[in-house]
């Protein structure tokens, strides 16, 4: 299971969460990778952190 989490880090709001299986997936350019998260509906500047097997990788993102 991944876990992705969204935290708006410009204005209070709740976080956006999401725990699903993902899916596999592979191009020759990447190789193998998995798809599994959300985009939130509303804009501003958030943190996406997502979790898998243990290990946890995080980026800022400006949602338009």
């Amino acid at each position: 299971m991944i876990l992705v989490e969204w935290t708006r880090l410009d204005t209070d709001a709740p976080d956006i969460t999401n725990d699903s299986m993902g899916t596999n997936a592979y191009t020759v350019e990447d190789g193998s990778f998995i798809i599994g998260g959300i985009d939130p509906n509303v804009g501003g500047c958030w943190r996406v952190t997502a979790t898998y097997k243990g290990a946890s990788m995080s980026y800022v993102y400006e949602h338009p």
